[in-house]
């Protein structure tokens, strides 16, 4: 279990992103050292993102945040270079505690081109979301420096892949806003077209090492700014991606957590 570990953390979807490594290190040796019982939001919060004893799960998303981050790297690298490997590292959704399993060879290889697909029960379709819904625009670069525009379509997904983590959310699909991409559009007719209540939109600056990134939420009824906040980094200090997941993860806790920016609006 621990090659397979170290072999996952040496893959070029973990190797770049710190905060990943050391999640998934955490929870993998504290089941190894029996301890699985005790993976909860505080203790992970605690042990991996330096929380102090003040966090509090109900206001504080970060942990639920990281581990959809998380998940979705783990099936990015058994689609790609673990592909052959013949333990898998599983982190199921509603848990914290990793699921170890062994792959046989057979189970890769592809099912027949005439097999049939085995339909669905009627009641296991999904409902939509019942919560508020929301569209995540690209972030504009305000830089001059194209370089830059890559960084700002980064910290745009990330936020739209975070946001999904809350199941009472709405979330726009990418392919749907992106098509706004270098447009000054009235945030009214995009919530019309795209039928969502809010919309969150940002750029990103830079001056010399030091990157400015600024997200707003306005709500899409009457135009009106909900939130803006403003989050300067230092990129001679940390790593890109680091930077990305780091701010995505305040923009999303600050509007869309249980007491966010979106649920104390619904309450006015």
């Amino acid at each position: 279990m621990r090659d397979q570990l170290a072999r996952v953390l040496a893959s070029s979807d973990f190797t770049q992103s710190a905060r990943m490594k050391s999640f998934l290190r955490f929870v993998v040796e504290e089941t190894l050292e029996g301890r699985s019982a005790q993976l909860k939001e505080f203790t992970i919060a605690t042990g991996v993102f330096g929380r102090d004893e003040s966090f509090d799960p109900q206001t504080n998303t970060i942990v639920r945040v990281e581990a959809g981050r998380l998940r979705r790297r783990l099936e990015r690298y058994y689609l790609t270079e673990g592909q052959g490997d013949a333990i898998r590292i599983d982190l199921p959704k509603g848990t914290y505690v990793p699921l170890f399993r062994t792959v046989a060879p057979a189970a890769a290889s592809p099912q027949p081109a005439n097999q049939e697909s085995v339909p669905l029960p009627e009641d296991s379709v999904l409902e939509l979301p019942k919560g508020p819904s929301i569209a995540v625009l690209p972030f504009e670069n305000l830089s001059g420096d194209p370089d830059q525009g890559f960084f700002a379509d980064g910290i745009t997904e990330e936020i739209i892949n975070a946001l999904t983590c809350f199941p009472n959310l709405r979330v726009i699909a990418r392919h749907s806003t992106f098509k706004y991409k270098g447009q000054h559009v009235d945030i009214r007719e995009v919530g019309r077209d795209l039928g969502v209540r809010y919309v969150l939109e940002g750029s990103v600056r830079k001056a010399g090492n030091l990157i400015r990134v600024t997200g707003q939420l306005i709500d899409a009824a009457d135009g009106g700014h909900l939130f803006s906040e403003s989050y300067d980094r230092d990129l001679s200090a940390q790593n890109i991606l680091e930077i990305q997941d780091d701010i995505s993860d305040r923009i999303v806790a600050a509007v869309s957590q249980p007491y966010g920016v979106m649920a104390r609006s619904r309450t006015r």
